[in-house]
């Protein structure tokens, strides 16, 4: 009967130790160096400027589907990111760009494709994976 005393723990530390889908954090930042994540609204800024920061463990495959400034063509571009890289991938028009991503090495996992809404007013945004 211990099995029923330790079964909580093993299930809750199986959870815990999957990974989570692209959590976003919408908090001020500092643009000069990157420190909280988030977004940040530049009154100069003609589209809106998409960053990633990659908060996994593991180099991360990335796939960004957007809709380019001046275009009205949707695009895909494709990145890796090792653990704890940030960097500015594209900019946009467009309020909405979708993301996924995958280990580079196949764990039986990957960050399922979502939409990310940046808001309504042209902002350096950036978006965080796992």
């Amino acid at each position: 009967m211990i099995w029923k005393r330790i079964l909580p723990f093993v299930i809750l530390f199986a959870v815990a130790q999957t990974p989570s889908y692209a959590q976003l954090d919408n908090t001020p930042f500092d643009p000069g160096t990157w420190s909280n994540g988030g977004r940040d609204v530049i009154d100069n800024l003609t589209s809106y400027n998409f960053n990633l920061r990659n908060r996994c463990a593991t180099d991360m495959q990335v796939e960004i589907e957007y809709i380019p400034s001046g275009s009205n063509d949707w695009e895909t571009a494709y990145y890796v990111f090792v653990p704890g890289e940030r960097g500015y991938l594209v900019d946009t028009r467009n309020r909405y760009v979708y993301v996924t991503a995958e280990p580079t090495i196949d764990y039986g996992w990957r960050i399922r494709r979502h939409r990310v809404d940046m808001g309504n007013a042209f902002v350096r945004f950036e978006h965080r994976i796992c």
